[in-house]
């Protein structure tokens, strides 16, 4: 379980990168990075690994690999945990526009709702 019962926590996807994680957590944001997590900085983990590693732990997922919302594997794993993912639109942001578009999802509640939230 996480450490947060009253404020949502979140498990970052590798590709997001540390800055991502940073800046949310300086807007007030918690936010576990898989690599902290598994050995190898999470190189070698599948996305089926780690999201079932956040999402039995209560958390809910951010990720910009737009793949996963497509992928049978990741889909049973939101609906087996009643989880959420957060899915940028696109792979190419900086990291201060992806904490910008995680934290505008946020301020318009589209974080307490749905389970695959995108474009953002």
């Amino acid at each position: 379980m996480l450490s947060s019962e009253s404020q949502p926590e979140f498990f970052s996807d590798r590709c997001l990168g540390r800055g991502t994680s940073r800046l949310l957590r300086q807007q007030g944001w918690i936010v576990h990075d898989i690599t902290d997590h598994f050995e190898n900085d999470a190189q070698d983990v599948g996305d089926p690994e780690w999201m079932e590693y956040g999402l039995s732990r209560g958390g809910s997922l951010l990720s910009q690999d737009k793949r996963i919302r497509n992928q049978v594997s990741a889909l049973g794993l939101l609906n087996d945990h009643s989880g959420r993912i957060f899915c940028l639109s696109s792979g190419n942001l900086l990291i201060s526009d992806r904490a910008e578009r995680f934290q505008a999802l946020a301020v318009g509640g589209y974080l307490s709702r749905g389970r695959v939230s995108g474009p953002a």
